[in-house]
């Protein structure tokens, strides 16, 4: 059985690089099978890089790891929406990526220059 791999302490351009690789792996599968044949890998995918707020980044990094996890986030609610669990869609956003949302929209907020739209 393989270990549970650990969140690194730090994190850089490549980190954020391989997770934006492996979205879009998932993606591609998604558009050619469908969301079932990728929607727990997706959201497996989502909720692990997730932890990575947590290590140490520059802030260019922090910010690009950011927007990697909205986008990680949308794939998970659009497969969901796929599968028919439209529930399950409507808690993937940028909420769950540590972005601030509008409690009566749950849209995006930009609050700072530091996030996809700035």
């Amino acid at each position: 059985m393989a270990g549970r791999r650990r969140v690194p302490a730090r994190i850089g351009v490549a980190d954020v690089a391989r997770l934006e690789a492996e979205i879009e792996l998932l993606r591609g599968l998604d558009y050619r099978r469908g969301g079932a044949a990728c929607r727990d890998a997706v959201i497996v995918t989502a909720a692990w890089h997730g932890q990575l707020l947590r290590s140490a980044a520059a802030p260019a990094v922090r910010a690009r790891l950011r927007a990697a996890l909205a986008d990680a986030h949308n794939l998970a609610g659009w497969t969901c929406f796929d599968t028919g669990l439209d529930q399950a869609a409507e808690g993937t956003g940028a909420a769950r990526c540590g972005w601030p949302t509008r409690p009566a929209t749950r849209a995006w907020w930009p609050t700072s220059t530091t996030g996809p739209a700035g």
